[in-house]
């Protein structure tokens, strides 16, 4: 029997059962969610030096097909590329540049300066040989 103005809600156990169940929620999702942020900061690591690749094939393509023979550094590659959307940090110089993407830096170089028509120079990411 419920006596006349009582006041009804949720009892303690009900709540405390609420906040478990949210907490365990939690301890589940928060792992998940830096392992995507993670990768989708490397997937545009990875978006970057395929465009610079990109990039130094056409400029290396297009001085061959010139004849212009003189070198070229990582700069040139990197106007061509249009790279938007990350924040430059440090200095460009010949060999390498710095980008920083989500707070995760990222160093891209090349080798050896591009020279048409002979010596094309391979674009990769200082920290990740392998990509």
């Amino acid at each position: 029997m419920v006596k006349k103005g009582a006041i009804e809600g949720f009892s303690l156990i009900e709540l405390i059962v609420v906040i478990i169940v949210l907490a365990i929620i939690l301890v589940i999702a928060i792992p998940k969610y830096v392992d995507l942020k993670n990768e989708a900061i490397d997937a545009t690591a990875r978006r970057i030096l395929g465009g610079m690749r990109g990039a130094n094939a056409l400029l290396f393509a297009d001085r061959a097909l010139k004849g212009i023979t003189d070198t070229y550094t990582i700069l040139d590659i990197y106007n061509i590329a249009q790279v938007s959307g990350v924040e430059t940090t440090g200095t460009i110089d010949s060999y390498s540049m710095t980008v920083k993407i989500g707070g995760k830096t990222f160093t891209y170089g090349i080798d050896t300066f591009g020279q048409a028509p002979t010596t094309l120079p391979r674009v990769r990411e200082v920290g990740h040989p392998q990509w």
